[in-house]
């Protein structure tokens, strides 16, 4: 796990990803447009922050169930996830 430096801009971060081939965990809608020439792959988090057991129980589902995640936006709510390519366009609830 590595942890940005707050203030750091959307381009440093999705760069950041696809050059160490990181998974991007966020909160922040604006990483669902990028496509996966810019980015290695999004979760966007749609869980409070402040529920770790919805956290925790929803990321273990995600890992064991879903694919390979590179190229990949990741939905994550409460008991379930979606999976979208990277630079589709979504609608979401």
């Amino acid at each position: 796990m590595k942890v940005a430096q707050k203030g750091s801009s959307d381009a440093l971060l999705a760069k950041l990803s696809l050059r160490e081939k990181r998974v991007f965990v966020t909160n922040d809608q604006d990483f669902t447009e990028y496509a996966k020439t810019e980015i290695f792959s999004v979760v966007w988090l749609r869980i409070p922050q402040h529920d770790s057991v919805a956290l925790l129980t929803s990321f273990e589902k995600m890992l064991k169930d879903s694919p390979a995640l590179k190229g990949s936006l990741v939905i994550l709510y409460p008991e379930k996830f979606d999976v979208f390519p990277l630079g589709e366009i979504i609608e979401y609830k």
